[in-house]
């Protein structure tokens, strides 16, 4: 129902335009040709020429008029009524001649005929308006022919006869002419959807191909990655068994200084074997069917490991939820999280000069959600990439230094989480992305506290 009433809605809107145009090529031509009938009264009827010449002109006149009114927005509400009052004027003009001379015996009533045929073919009308102007044109003939003088009724009849038999070819054509175009205009405007449809189905389908590019990338280089981490591991296993062995000798265990240093050497080799389980988890990441429960601090606390080069001089402050246990690919959202943090850190970082660069990661519990924010007062995103900024390949950066799909692939992540990815930004103060994720408890929302830890990475 909602498509035949938008198809309706765009052909009334079309049929509009196109009766404008017609009745205005109409009313050019009559406005032309009605004097030129001067000519057929000097040879047909020239006793009567300069009253006839005046009728004439009275109707041009008219039509003059009406041509004018054609070119104002008057004409867009009432171009029927103005088209049928110029029909009318010429049926007029030429009863009054018939009623004037010869009255059923004058061979005016052709012209009659000739305007009955011109309004079923020529002007864009409806069968109902077409059938009335004929039947007015009808009548007016009959009374111009009674109020001449008594006509000879075979005469009236003969030419009557013709009149009715060619307005209904007449009307009979309007109708079907409306139909048809009805009918064409349908079948263009339903033609015109699919192809929007159809264009809109293959930018979605570029879309996907060129994720789907990117993440055999990524999974590629994900493969890649994990093994070289797993060769870098293995030296530094070895380097902890032999740190472990030395750590022993008796020599460090007397000197306090030396003891002191290789406990030192030994925390580093672990941290070296943290960073190296945490890439490792994230070049391998899970399947997005695979979602599990963690915590989302500790995703968290993952993201800004990865994105530490980038925060020098920045102060991050955090206020989390005690229950912050979630139903997600924690690798996807370590991802979505570290596309949020280099996004802000570069946002902030651009206007260091102006203000002090802050980043706030808030996350809080409704109705068995949580709500997480990643806020900046950095250089903020303008209102005219709002609407384009999780498109596939749409980047503010400068070129070479973005691919446009960090955004794209995080609103994808957040989607097949169940949640969504918003944004909101004023120009020039800062931006707001929030994203939401499903309780691993729902009933525990209420268990909440706020903590908050003030992180500053100095240049």
């Amino acid at each position: 129902m909602a498509k035949n009433s938008a198809v309706l809605e765009a052909y009334q809107k079309a049929d509009r335009d196109l009766r404008l145009r017609y009745s205005k090529i109409a009313c050019i031509l009559a406005i032309v040709l009605v004097p030129a009938g001067a000519s057929l009264d000097y040879f047909v009827y020239p006793d009567f020429l300069d009253i006839f010449v005046i009728a004439r002109l009275i109707c041009s006149a008219f039509l003059l008029i009406a041509l004018v009114l054609f070119f104002t927005n008057l004409s867009r509400s009432s171009v029927i009524a103005l088209t049928l009052m110029c029909v009318l004027s010429v049926q007029l003009t030429m009863s009054f001649m018939i009623f004037w001379v010869d009255g059923a015996q004058s061979s005016y009533h052709l012209g009659l005929l000739l305007i009955i045929f011109l309004i079923g073919t020529l002007l864009p009308l409806s069968f109902q308006e077409v059938t009335l102007s004929i039947l007015v044109g009808i009548f007016l003939y009959i009374i111009a022919c009674f109020g001449h003088e008594k006509p000879q009724i075979n005469i009236l009849y003969n030419n009557v006869y013709f009149m009715v038999l060619t307005g209904s070819i007449s009307s009979t054509a309007s109708f079907f002419y409306s139909r048809g175009r009805f009918e064409e205009f349908r079948l263009n405007f339903e033609l015109d959807k699919r192809n929007e449809e159809l264009e809109n189905t293959l930018v979605q389908l570029k879309e996907a191909e060129s994720q789907l590019v990117q993440s055999e990338k990524l999974r590629g280089l994900g493969h890649m990655a994990a093994g070289l981490l797993h060769e870098i591991n293995n030296p530094v296993n070895y380097t902890q068994m032999a740190l472990q062995l030395m750590q022993r000798e008796k020599v460090i265990q007397d000197d306090p200084d030396l003891k002191e240093t290789f406990d030192d050497i030994k925390d580093g080799v672990s941290r070296i074997q943290e960073i190296i389980s945490d890439l490792r988890d994230f070049a391998t990441p899970e399947q997005i069917d695979q979602q599990k429960p963690f915590a989302f601090s500790s995703a968290l606390d993952r993201a800004l490991q990865f994105t530490g080069h980038d925060k020098e001089g920045i102060s991050i402050r955090r206020e989390l939820c005690v229950e912050d246990m979630v139903m997600g690919t924690q690798s996807h959202i370590i991802q979505v999280l570290i596309n949020l943090l280099e996004n802000a850190a570069r946002a902030v970082l651009s206007v260091k000069d102006i203000r002090r660069p802050e980043i706030n990661i808030t996350a809080i519990t409704e109705d068995g959600r949580l709500y997480v924010k990643v806020s900046d007062n950095g250089s903020g995103i303008a209102e005219d990439d709002l609407p384009h900024i999780f498109n596939p390949f749409y980047t503010t950066q400068d070129v070479g230094e973005g691919m446009g799909l960090g955004l794209s692939i995080c609103h994808t992540i957040v989607g097949n989480h169940g949640g969504e990815l918003r944004v909101s930004s004023e120009h020039g103060q800062g931006t707001d992305f929030t994203f939401d994720l499903s309780l691993r408890n729902p009933a525990a929302q209420n268990a909440t506290a706020t903590s908050e830890i003030e992180e500053t990475h100095h240049a």
